[in-house]
């Protein structure tokens, strides 16, 4: 009676296992389909982080409602980008107007400065000989096609902006129906979960953006001071592509290195210090200042997070791995180290944000 029964239970038992195990693989590959639109989530998020944290600053020193606070914050935000726009766009857009001239002259400028030394020569030689630059155009049309996709990248702007806006007028709907997917005995941790993904969202976002801000000023302060023309146009993309670790600040130090060198290899040298005296500056004091109330996170990590999602999804993934990863992190800590392993020794700086807020 025993051997048929478990003669029985084997088939059942592999049965149960084949069918586990196609349900991850059909999960893996449906995530890897959506992949994309959970990105284009999670900016939508941060979009709603943005306005919603001033919101709450505000909220928390006037009188005004959360609502009201949240509304000042939009329109404030578009005022004030509309008068720095209007008071700046006649030096931004002459400034941006020369570097799309003067950009393809400054490569070209540059070769001929390496050419002059007996390194550059060779990398050049070895570039020319094996035909990395057709490569390379190759290569950037496949990447860009399937980083835009068939709506572009405008498109993809447009959907953020758009769900952002949604979820800042009204999060509470979304918070709830996420809590209402987890059973009954397990919502409190759900929501405790939430509220520390927004706690670090909202502090990571606030960081960068003023790290972003002060690299901007100190690059643009830098190139003028050596003398490095378009200094506000280079500035302003420095600080922008300072959102992308790693690889922003590499693309910003090659562009104002191309901008130099039509004049002279001292030039280029200079302006090569100034953005990796910004980098150090960023990494070194900004960022450990900042991440005292935020998630720590390890930069190796960040980068191998960058290299996987930029892999899988292009720029947006490369842009978005930094957020990403710091809400992985929270939520591993949270979900398993704390809860499965029962190690609550060690609290993540939005963790202990919440706890104190509690209090």
């Amino acid at each position: 009676m025993s051997s048929s029964s478990e003669s029985y239970s084997f088939p059942r038992k592999v049965l149960v296992a084949t069918a586990i195990i196609s349900a991850v693989v059909l999960l893996i590959l449906f995530l890897g389909a959506i992949f994309r639109v959970i990105l284009i989530i999670i900016a939508a998020i941060l979009v709603a982080a943005f306005f919603r944290g001033i919101g709450r600053w505000i909220a928390n020193r006037t009188p005004l409602s959360r609502g009201w606070a949240v509304l000042i914050s939009v329109i404030g935000f578009f005022v004030l980008l509309g008068g720095i726009g209007w008071t700046l766009s006649p030096y931004i857009s002459q400034q941006f107007q020369e570097l799309s001239q003067q950009l393809p002259n400054s490569v070209q400028d540059a070769k001929q400065q390496f050419e002059q030394r007996p390194v550059g020569k060779q990398v050049i030689q070895y570039i020319e000989r094996n035909d990395i630059q057709e490569k390379l155009k190759g290569n950037s049309g496949k990447f860009f096609s399937a980083v835009f996709g068939v709506f572009g990248v405008l498109g993809d702007i447009y959907i953020i902006l758009f769900m952002g806006f949604l979820i800042t007028a009204g999060p509470k709907p979304y918070q709830h129906g996420i809590i209402h997917l987890v059973p009954k005995s397990s919502r409190k941790r759900a929501k405790e979960v939430l509220d520390t993904l927004g706690v670090t969202l909202r502090s990571w976002l606030a960081g960068k953006l003023l790290s972003m801000l002060i690299v901007a000023v100190f690059t643009w302060l830098g190139l003028w001071l050596v003398g490095v023309p378009l200094a506000l146009i280079l500035g302003i993309i420095a600080g922008i592509l300072a959102f992308v670790p790693n690889f922003g600040p590499l693309i910003a130090l090659l562009l104002g290195v191309m901008v130099a060198a039509p004049l002279g290899m001292h030039k280029m040298l200079l302006t090569a210090v100034v953005y990796i005296v910004a980098q150090i500056v960023e990494s070194n004091f900004l960022t450990p200042m900042i991440q005292r109330h935020q998630v720590s996170l390890p930069m190796a990590m960040v980068l191998v997070a960058q290299l996987v999602l930029g892999v899988f999804a292009g720029i947006l993934g490369l842009v978005l791995a930094t957020p990403l990863f710091a809400l992985v992190m929270v939520t591993v800590k949270m979900l398993y180290v704390e809860d499965v392993l029962g190690d609550t020794e060690t609290l993540l700086e939005p963790e202990k944000r919440m706890q104190n807020k509690g209090e």
